[in-house]
């Protein structure tokens, strides 16, 4: 009897071992459950605290011409000392903010962001911080982003605004030159309707990278030429001849012009065709893409809904005659090759000129001489943008008649050797549009 008592009482206590170890267990697990979870939180408050500081980079960049951010003059923190004056001119560097963010009582601190606007206005990064400094205490960044789960980071590309900052920017040189005094620069607003020479604005900005070669400015203006806007070069680089209005500098950093990178969307898909003929493209109200190794000569397309063409030919990719975009419609052209607006084209310009955002026309071609790249007839209309880094773009108007330029040219030289040409400037392209960023990610 004695024995079986004994028996019991072990296995009694076994079991109770074996609950006693469960519910440490248990509890074990429940810690590292809840710490977890407080983790995924504070993760989770630190990416929004660094979406919020995103978001008042964009609004400060989009709205308030920086005037909330501060000069970072190479700084490893933010010194928060000096305000920017605007978002192109702010100290030595690159443009910085902290601040941190409350309840809805505004006396409870939430965490904080840290944010910086790069001093080309392409990049901005932002750190969302919770929980991880001292209550009420805001210190100045590190601007690196080790892991944390308390800390969350984000970054953007700015696309859009940042690509078309001026009426004309060229890697190289800008050669305007002609016997007309009508040859002009100035600018406008799509937004506030069409384009009206009794009240163009002085906003129409030309700039370069390059410096003087030789002794010849690098920004290079006929007698006849008239720039209604500011002509700015880096340093090295000067503004000779011609009349402008605004202001002409050679102190400004080189501005970043990213190469043309082809969506991968149209690289990868299927070609629609091997020469692209006159006719109609898209469908109303919807988007299609189309992959054609060149247009035909003398191209005449009438685009509905939004299409985005990709011509893969690397030599002569495009003979543009007349492109109709429709209302509501927009087109978008990456091309591998050269490409040639002809003489008298008419680019989204008829029945009436449309706002230049709705065509825009990129190219990955590298010029291999003066005359080889993007070629620009005379007596034309185009509303649009032209975005080649790599090629030169090539105006030659030797007509009495105007040749009219509504939007933006980006090349590697910009040439124009002829008479009566004009570019307006579409102001609205200089800042982003509502959803600017080209590439977001979580850092």
């Amino acid at each position: 009897m004695n024995n079986r008592r004994g028996s019991i009482l072990v296995v009694t206590l076994g079991f109770v071992l074996i609950f006693i170890l469960l519910g440490l267990g248990a509890i074990y697990l429940g810690t590292v459950q809840n710490e977890a979870a407080e983790k995924r939180t504070a993760s989770t408050k630190a990416f929004w605290l660094a979406e919020a500081g995103i978001q008042k980079a964009l609004w400060e960049y989009t709205n308030n011409s920086c005037h909330g951010l501060y000069q970072k003059n190479g700084s490893a923190s933010c010194p928060k000392a000096t305000t920017c004056a605007s978002c192109t001119s702010c100290g030595t560097g690159d443009k910085c903010l902290y601040a941190t963010v409350y309840d809805s009582s505004g006396t409870i601190a939430q965490g904080d962001y840290d944010i910086v606007l790069n001093d080309t206005n392409t990049t901005i990064i932002s750190k969302g911080w919770y929980a991880s400094r001292p209550s009420g205490a805001i210190s100045p960044p590190d601007q690196s982003c080790p892991s944390s789960a308390a800390k969350g980071c984000r970054m953007i590309l700015l696309d859009g605004g940042s690509l078309f900052g001026k009426g004309i920017f060229a890697q190289g040189q800008i050669y305007l030159h002609g016997s007309s005094s009508n040859s002009v620069v100035d600018s406008y607003n799509s937004n506030n309707g069409p384009y009206d020479p009794a009240n163009a604005s002085q906003n129409g900005d030309i700039g370069s990278n390059g410096v003087d070669n030789n002794g010849q400015p690098i920004i290079d203006l006929g007698n006849n030429i008239t720039i209604k806007g500011d002509a700015n070069t880096v340093p090295g680089g000067t503004t000779g001849g011609g009349t402008v209005t605004g202001d002409v500098s050679n102190t400004n950093p080189p501005t970043f012009i990213p190469p043309v990178v082809v969506p991968a969307s149209l690289v990868s898909m299927a070609a629609t065709g091997n020469h692209l003929n006159s006719g109609i493209i898209g469908v109303a109200g919807e988007t299609h893409s189309y992959k054609y190794t060149d247009t035909s000569n003398n191209v005449s397309l009438t685009v509905n809904g939004t299409v985005n063409l990709y011509l893969t030919s690397t030599s002569n990719a495009a003979t543009i005659n007349t492109i109709t975009v429709t209302a509501g419609s927009s087109l978008t052209v990456y091309t591998d090759g050269k490409a040639t607006f002809v003489n008298k084209a008419s680019v989204n310009a008829a029945p009436t000129v449309g706002k230049p955002i709705n065509f825009q026309f990129y190219s990955t071609y590298a010029s291999t001489g003066p005359a080889d790249g993007i070629n620009i007839g005379n007596q034309l209309q185009i509303a649009g943008v032209i975005y080649a880094p790599s090629a030169n773009i090539i105006i030659d108007n030797n007509s009495q008649s105007s040749s009219d330029l509504y939007g933006a040219l980006v090349g590697n030289t910009i040439i124009s050797t002829g008479n009566n040409f004009k570019l307006h400037y579409d102001e609205s392209l200089g800042k982003p549009p509502t959803n600017p960023a080209s590439k977001w990610y979580e850092l």
